[in-house]
């Protein structure tokens, strides 16, 4: 399809980098006719339910997850999303690459991965596979040999500057730890751009090379098995002076490049798009069904805190599901691998949430624009309290994510925290919600129990799930209901901690209520 032409794409981001394009269409060619890419159901991703974990969450990286197959399976979820697996010096917990090609050999290698995955796969378990598309870990090949000559191929894949005047309308991302983005390289004797942490060298994308290298770090991952890539920090990719360089027009040409690539290699592969912007921005990076198929709804995160602590209902109703391509599909979550996000609230709203759920600031993350923390925690340990929440999840539209953990009523990891602060010289509160899976007694039997039930029917109906809910609300109670064909589904969930009557339905406190039909 001509959406999907490469070619054309590259030509609107580079329009005189013929060599490039020449080298990029024979290794396609060339991975086309020896590559073995698996075939699937295109639109795969709007079915059952995503696991966010990380690798060396359950012990032995990627051999100890392979034992956990089974266990995914038994909770009804479809899809494991593996956080940041490739090699790094784990400064930002993987996120700071340092071999693009390699899985870290503190999680067993590639020889463990594809184990796993093949393990996966065999059950019927898709993997989306973590990557930084960004920037890279300054002790990557690439920075290393950037630093050591302007005339160096590697120099012009980061940016270089003699000073750190230049886009002076841009900021860090970490601002409490972070308080320009430049830092000077002494090897280099100059300044380098990093919009994450100092340690986290931005890519050039308008050096072709790039972009080039990074279809082919896909490629190579995606011939591996991974049936699809979450674009971390996608809304960076493109500079530009007088702006803040942020959520630019080229990033979307990028991003089509990437998916017109897989798509000649293997149509179905996902682009996951890392984006926390207001709704109607975040239509953008679906593009007209040529860019990302699926995208986080960060807007909603925020209000499922907000209505679960005012007990009302019609703040998520009031919440924007904005219509999506024929292939689009947003992700919802409770909880993740970061920090709640507060962005995209007003100060006064951002305060109460804070006030509720982060009294003690050293949980607050970015200066207050986030909180960090277990979801059974900031649940008041009550786990009908947290069934309740992921029965609002499950309510709405979205392909719905469990971050690891917390269908155990796994707590914060202090000692984890602890640790990291000191490995890695940075006081990150999200330490404290990525520590080792842990089981958390009596709550965990009952929420993973609970929790089962929920996943396992929605996994059983993946095309009544596709349905639009209808809904509405009833005081303290949200009421979704599908319809598909002759099934239908109601499910009634109490944001209360009190008894509320609907109809001829007594809803216990926080109680769900589902029915089926």
């Amino acid at each position: 399809m001509a959406k999907f032409s490469y070619s054309r794409i590259w030509n609107k981001l580079y329009p005189h980098a013929y060599d490039q394009l020449a080298r990029l269409t024979v290794f396609l060619d060339q991975q086309k006719k020896t590559g073995v890419f698996l075939k699937t159901n295109k639109q795969w991703y709007k079915e059952g339910t995503v696991y966010c974990v990380y690798p060396n969450a359950f012990e032995g990286g990627f051999k100890g997850l392979t034992k956990q197959i089974s266990y995914f399976v038994e909770l009804g979820i479809s899809t494991i999303w593996l956080l940041p697996s490739l090699e790094s010096p784990g400064r930002d917990q993987g996120f700071d690459i340092s071999d693009y090609y390699q899985i870290a050999q503190g999680l067993g290698g590639n020889a463990e991965f594809e184990k796993f995955i093949n393990a996966a796969h065999q059950v019927g378990l898709r993997v989306i596979f973590d990557i930084a598309v960004n920037h890279t870990s300054e002790e990557n090949i690439w920075f290393k040999e950037a630093c050591k000559s302007s005339h160096s191929f590697y120099h012009d894949f980061y940016h270089w500057q003699e000073s750190n005047q230049q886009y002076p309308l841009a900021s860090p991302v970490f601002p409490d730890t972070e308080d320009s983005i430049w830092t000077f390289h002494p090897e280099a004797k100059a300044y380098y751009l990093h919009f994450f942490y100092h340690f986290q060298p931005d890519l050039n994308y308008a050096n072709p090379e790039v972009a080039l290298e990074m279809i082919k770090v896909l490629a190579f991952w995606k011939a591996f098995g991974v049936d699809g890539f979450r674009m971390d920090a996608a809304p960076f990719l493109w500079k530009e002076e007088g702006t803040d360089c942020v959520n630019r027009p080229k990033v979307h040409l990028i991003l089509k490049l990437f998916r017109a690539a897989m798509a000649y290699l293997a149509p179905g592969s996902l682009f996951l798009a890392e984006s926390n912007l207001p709704s109607e921005q975040l239509l953008e990076y679906f593009g007209k069904d040529d860019e990302c198929q699926a995208a986080y709804h960060f807007p909603l995160v925020p209000v499922f805190y907000e209505a679960l602590y005012h007990q009302d209902p019609t703040l998520l109703v009031k919440v924007p599901f904005r219509a999506l391509p024929p292939g689009g599909q947003y992700f919802t979550f409770l909880r993740c691998h970061d920090e709640v996000p507060l962005d995209l609230v007003s100060d006064h709203r951002r305060q109460e949430l804070l006030d509720h759920y982060a009294p003690n600031e050293d949980t607050h993350f970015r200066g207050g624009y986030g909180f960090s923390g277990r979801l059974f925690e900031l649940m008041d340990y009550k786990a009908e309290k947290v069934l309740a929440a992921f029965s609002l999840l499950l309510s709405l539209p979205g392909t719905p994510i469990v971050y690891y953990g917390d269908e155990v009523a796994m707590l914060n990891s202090q000692d984890f925290f602890d640790l990291k602060c000191k490995e890695t010289g940075v006081f990150d509160s999200r330490f404290l919600h990525r520590g080792p899976w842990k089981h958390n007694g009596k709550a965990a039997d009952k929420l993973f129990g609970e929790l089962k039930k929920m996943l396992r029917f929605r996994k059983a109906h993946p095309r009544l799930f596709r349905a639009i809910p209808q809904l509405e609300t009833d005081g303290p109670v949200l009421i979704s209901r599908r319809s598909m064909g002759k099934r239908k589904l109601l499910i009634i969930t109490n944001l209360s901690d009190r008894l509320f009557v609907h109809g001829d339905y007594e809803v216990e406190p926080y109680g769900r209520i589902w029915e089926f039909n």
